[in-house]
């Protein structure tokens, strides 16, 4: 790799946690966002709050390498990334249908800086 990106990842679900840890194993920094203050604290503690083989590694790693890090500030996220994804769910189902993981479809979208 030629180049470090500043990585800005909204949403740290299954896919946003497993997409930043992957883009920190690649020598990226990125910073993680989520709403749920909760899992951003689970998160910088190391603590992945689903099952993914290797995951849990991955995030020490870019945690400990200081390349890694979880925020609840989108202003945080804006003045910290060249290039931001967002990795958010969308339902298939109708309105009425409770969310489980079989009702909704993850969406990881690339948005390049202003």
């Amino acid at each position: 790799m030629t180049e470090s990106l500043r990585v800005g990842v909204i949403g740290t679900g299954y896919l946003g946690t497993t997409h930043a840890a992957g883009m920190t194993e690649m020598g990226h920094q990125v910073v993680g966002l989520d709403v749920d203050a909760e899992k951003v604290a689970q998160l910088s503690a190391g603590q992945v709050p689903f099952f993914e083989p290797g995951l849990p590694e991955m995030l020490a790693r870019g945690l400990s390498s200081g390349r890694l890090r979880f925020t609840t500030s989108f202003a945080d996220v804006a003045a910290s990334a060249d290039i931001t994804s967002s990795a958010s769910g969308r339902r298939n189902r109708s309105a009425t249908t409770p969310p489980t993981c079989a009702s909704w479809t993850p969406r990881l979208v690339l948005l390049p800086p202003n």
